[in-house]
C-alpha cells in the first residue's frame, strides 16, 4: 500500500471533538485499503457507537483489507502497560475489531514484551512532539502474507 496506489477520499466531520477520515484503493485494483484517522474520545459513547455502526457498515465488502492504527487510550492488558495502571477496568475488545477479525498484530508478534506497538518523544522542547501508537490491528488473513522487514 502506497501513495500512488491509493485515491484518497477524505469525508471530513468534526463533531463532538472527533474527526474520522477514510480512503479507497482505485476502484479497478483487486483490493481496496480501509484507512481510519480519528480522534475517538474514551468518554464520549455515543461516538462510539456512530464510529463502530460506520465500521461495521463496510465489513460487508470482503475485499477491503483493513489495517487499525492508533492511540486509542485503551489497554487490553494492564500487566503489559508500560504506563502506571489509572484504572483497574480491563477494557473490552470492540465489537468492530472482533467483527473483522483483526488482532493486535505487535501483541501477536511480542506476547510477553511490556510496551506497546511504537512511541516517540523528542527532547527538543522547540519541536516537542509525543507520538504513540498504541496498537497496530491488522486481520488475521494476511498474516501469511507479511514478511520480515
Amino acid at each position: 500500500m502506497n501513495a500512488t496506489n491509493l485515491r484518497f477520499h477524505f469525508k471530513d466531520r468534526l463533531d463532538n471533538q472527533y474527526e474520522l477520515r477514510d480512503s479507497q484503493k482505485h476502484p479497478d485494483k483487486l483490493k481496496e485499503s480501509g484507512i481510519w484517522v480519528y480522534y475517538l474520545p474514551p468518554q464520549d459513547k455515543t461516538t462510539q457507537q456512530y464510529f463502530e455502526q460506520i465500521m461495521n457498515n463496510v465489513s460487508t465488502n470482503l475485499d477491503i483489507i483493513h489495517i487499525w492504527m492508533s492511540d486509542i487510550n485503551h489497554y487490553f492488558n494492564h500487566a503489559l502497560d508500560i504506563n502506571p495502571l489509572t484504572s483497574s477496568k480491563k477494557e473490552d475488545i470492540p465489537l468492530c475489531f472482533i467483527h473483522f477479525n483483526l488482532i493486535d498484530f505487535f501483541r501477536f508478534l511480542n506476547p510477553k514484551l511490556k510496551e506497546f506497538s511504537w512511541h516517540k518523544r523528542t527532547n527538543n522542547t522547540s519541536n516537542s512532539i509525543d507520538i504513540c501508537i498504541d496498537h497496530i490491528w491488522i486481520q488475521r488473513n494476511i498474516l501469511q502474507n507479511l514478511r520480515p522487514a
